[in-house]
C-alpha cells in the first residue's frame, strides 16, 4: 500500500484520534498489507504509520502502544514506543487487565498470580459452585479444581 492510499483510510474524530476505517484485525487494529508476490506482508496500521513517521526498524518484540486506548488510532502523536513489559504495565495502570479487578472477571483461573489467600477463601466457601465462582470471578472448573485439591497453592 502506498501512502496515499493509506490516508484514504483515515477518519478524524473529535476527540483527536485519527480512526481507521480499512480492513480490521479481531482486536479491532487495523490491518495494512505491503508488497507484492513474494514480498507481500500485513502489518498493523499503527505499527506501518509509526515506522513511516519515526523512521524506526521495529523488532519482533518491540510494541507500538496507544495513550489514547483506541486500537484503531494511527495518529502519531497518540502512539509510543514500548517493550511487552511496558505495554503490560500501561495496560494496568488504565484498569484494561481484564483479570485483575475492571469488574468483567476479578481473577482469571488460569493466572499464577491468583493470591493463596483467594484459593483458601474458595476453598473453605460452603456455597455452590456455581455461586462461588461468581462471586470470586473465576471459571466453576476452577472451583472444582481447588476444591477437589487438583490446583496447587501459589509459593
Amino acid at each position: 500500500m502506498d501512502i496515499s492510499e493509506f490516508w484514504k483510510r483515515i477518519s478524524i474524530k473529535p476527540n483527536g484520534c485519527w480512526e481507521w476505517i480499512g480492513v480490521k484485525n479481531n482486536k479491532g487494529y487495523g490491518l495494512v498489507t505491503t508488497g507484492s508476490g513474494a514480498n507481500r506482508s500485513t502489518t498493523t496500521a499503527h505499527r506501518f504509520i509509526f515506522k513511516l513517521k519515526f523512521g524506526v526498524h521495529l523488532g519482533r518484540l518491540d510494541y507500538v502502544c496507544h495513550k489514547c486506548d483506541n486500537p484503531s488510532c494511527v495518529r502519531p502523536s497518540h502512539l509510543f514506543l514500548g517493550s511487552p513489559r511496558a505495554n503490560m504495565l500501561d495496560m494496568q495502570r488504565k484498569g484494561r487487565r481484564n483479570w485483575r479487578g475492571n469488574g468483567r472477571v476479578r481473577y482469571h483461573h488460569r493466572s499464577k498470580t491468583v493470591p493463596h489467600e483467594i484459593i483458601n477463601a474458595i476453598r473453605d466457601d460452603t456455597r455452590s459452585g456455581i455461586e462461588v465462582a461468581k462471586a470470586y470471578g473465576v471459571s466453576m472448573s476452577y472451583v472444582s479444581k481447588i476444591r477437589r485439591g487438583l490446583q496447587k497453592r501459589p509459593l
